[in-house]
């Protein structure tokens, strides 16, 4: 059986050199709501609407929109229009992401929820496979607990069909995403998930890893969770 490396989700050093180690940010009485609608809020973030993607094989277009974190004072970025340019040092953060059949000229959200996503890639099987999957990185966790939510914080794995439908959580709930795993000919998808036991906001060898997998050939996700 031939595994395919499919996204490194998180490259976090296992460091256990004590004195970093004691370096523990203090909590927030922050959610992960409120630091949502705090990220939102900022007015440094500008969100703009992009052109679509059209995966191969999809008869959908998937819609967001997406921004950088900038300083409308610093050389890099020069202002063109309403828009900004992107500088070496872009974060991306998504939202709003729909989907538009291409025949149709309505389009269907995603989720309701408030959510941001560092990225989203479709898992390419081949070009006749209907069966194919979207992958998103989520970003929903104030994980570091600074108040708000950006690439510094742990991702959350999610899938969904191309029309967007089926939208389910890999990651368990409590747990943050390492790395994803899939196996074409069982067509499963493997996760490597772990949970910040001491809650230093990294991942070092006293935290648990879990794993979690979902068959992708099923006309309903299930997601069964396994301790690695």
């Amino acid at each position: 059986m031939k595994g395919y490396f499919i996204l490194p989700i998180l490259f976090l050093a296992c460091n256990l050199n004590v004195a970093e180690r004691d370096v523990i940010i203090e909590p927030t009485e922050t959610s992960d709501v409120e630091a949502i609608e705090q990220t939102l809020s900022d007015t440094n973030l500008v969100f703009e609407r992009v052109f679509p993607q059209l995966p191969d094989s999809s008869d959908y277009f998937i819609h967001y929109s997406e921004c950088a974190v900038i300083n409308k004072n610093s050389e890099p970025w020069l202002k063109l229009g309403s828009s900004y340019g992107r500088s070496d040092d872009y974060n991306r953060l998504i939202k709003d992401l729909s989907f538009q059949h291409i025949d149709s000229s309505s389009t269907r959200k995603l989720t309701d929820r408030k959510m941001l996503f560092s990225n989203f890639h479709v898992l390419s099987r081949s070009k006749t496979d209907k069966s194919e999957v979207i992958i998103y990185n989520a970003l929903e966790h104030d994980s570091n607990l600074d108040g708000k939510i950006n690439n510094d914080d742990f991702n959350s794995i999610y899938i969904s069909k191309l029309d967007g439908s089926e939208f389910t959580k890999l990651t368990p709930d409590g747990h943050h995403a390492w790395m994803t795993e899939y196996y074409e000919q069982p067509n499963i998808l493997y996760q490597i998930s772990f949970i910040d036991q001491d809650s230093n906001h990294r991942y070092n060898a006293g935290d648990p890893r879990f794993l979690s997998y979902v068959r992708l050939g099923k006309k309903h996700f299930e997601v069964v969770q396994s301790e690695n």
